[in-house]
């Protein structure tokens, strides 16, 4: 046992109707759901922990600002912590960002074992971020690592693995870009059949319309998409019946796709690596740096490596040839 804050509430929903500061003097235990209210900003200190009972979940309508540090990340994840659990999915709901939620900002942030990790459900504003979310990981989440309708994110320097589901899911709009992601998902508790990443531009309402909804930018930059399954990526694209946007881009990215997907169009695909293993060290054990022999390595666009020039272990990505694919820099 250990001496924690208790969130708990007796209408199982507990509010925070100010700006507050939560410090890492003990951790905080979230018996019950939280709600961030709109235009209250929570600010949580690097190296706090936040311990989330069965079901509950993290509602942000205002502002969640994590910036935790490489030495004292911030920690999300169930409050069971016998070692049977350490990598259990679904121990908690996961953390929300609301319609309305704005300037959220996760940094060395570690969202562990829920059953969606980050679900971004907010009108997109392409001027300023819905969501910043760097140096972070995201693993072992019972549906999706990021959940995303609509909204605008961008994210640098993260590792997104082992998800029932999707790993992330660019959904019915929105401005999106990731930037030295590894996104590996060797989900192994029970058979998976949705690809790593899927990003989609329409949706089909209650009498049947189809709905278009544009994706204006979905960049990934010097990232990896890799996993366990024959195809990690579907493009989903509205009828072409419909008008609509989907503009899309892989540059200088590592993609798995089955036989049928075309990478042809120049537009779309820059000197993208396709079904070509990474050689990961470990995937299965949860070590998703380079081996010494992988093809990612100095494969990266030297523009996206001086512009995110530390790795999440904050190893420099300038100091050889060139900067290697993924979050990782092999040393």
């Amino acid at each position: 046992g250990q001496n924690v804050h208790l969130i708990k509430s007796q209408c199982r929903l507990s509010i925070i109707e100010s700006d507050t500061n939560w410090g890492n003097d003990k951790p905080y235990l979230i018996y019950d759901s939280l709600l961030i209210t709109p235009n209250n900003t929570l600010t949580i200190e690097s190296g706090t922990h936040l311990y989330f009972h069965k079901s509950s979940r993290l509602y942000v309508a205002g502002t969640i600002k994590a910036n935790g540090t490489f030495e004292s990340p911030i920690i999300f994840q169930g409050d069971r912590l016998e070692s049977d659990f350490e990598d259990v999915p679904g121990q908690w709901d996961g953390i929300w960002l609301m319609p309305g939620s704005k300037d959220n900002v996760l940094n060395f942030t570690e969202i562990k074992n829920a059953i969606i990790g980050i679900q971004v459900d907010t009108f997109a504003n392409e001027a300023k971020p819905t969501l910043t979310l760097s140096n972070s990981r995201i693993e072992n989440m019972a549906y999706a690592g990021i959940y995303a309708q609509g909204t605008t994110i961008e994210a640098y320097n993260n590792l997104i693995t082992n998800c029932g589901q999707y790993a992330v899911a660019l959904n019915i709009g929105g401005n999106y870009k990731f930037y030295h992601c590894t996104i590996a998902n060797y989900w192994g508790y029970s058979t998976r059949t949705t690809p790593s990443v899927i990003i989609n531009n329409y949706y089909i309402d209650v009498n049947n319309n189809i709905q278009i909804r544009d994706i204006t930018n979905a960049l990934f930059g010097n990232c990896i998409i890799y996993g366990n399954k024959e195809s990690e990526l579907f493009i989903d694209k509205a009828p072409e019946s419909e008008s609509g946007l989907l503009n899309f881009k892989f540059d200088h990215t590592l993609i798995k796709v089955d036989k049928e997907f075309s990478t042809a169009d120049p537009d779309h695909f820059e000197k993208v690596l396709v079904n070509k293993d990474p050689n990961f060290i470990d995937p299965y054990g949860g070590e998703f740096e380079l081996d010494t022999l992988s093809i990612a390595k100095d494969y990266g666009k030297e523009e996206y490596g001086i512009q995110f020039d530390y790795d999440l272990n904050m190893n420099s990505r300038i100091s050889d040839i060139g900067p290697d694919l993924g979050a990782f820099e092999r040393q």
